[in-house]
């Protein structure tokens, strides 16, 4: 899979295998929109990352809150 140089979205990622996840990505040249309903873990998380991370508090139950984070990811 081509990771360096892309962007993809990661649900679930304030912690464990989503935020293990995102580490992977990260430290393959990508990009990450980490997505998750805790706040707190996952402005953390962006913060860690950087510029190669944003962090949209979502709910994947809410179509309103998962299209928020895709038009996140896609800017």
């Amino acid at each position: 899979m081509q990771i360096e140089h892309r962007v993809f979205l990661v649900t679930g990622a304030a912690s464990g295998l989503g935020a293990a996840t995102a580490r992977m990505i990260v430290a393959g040249g990508g990009r990450v929109a980490l997505a998750d309903v805790n706040e707190d873990s996952g402005a953390a998380l962006a913060a860690e990352f950087g510029t190669a991370a944003c962090f949209a508090r979502t709910d994947v139950a809410d179509e309103a809150s998962a299209r928020a984070a895709i038009d996140m990811a896609l800017t």
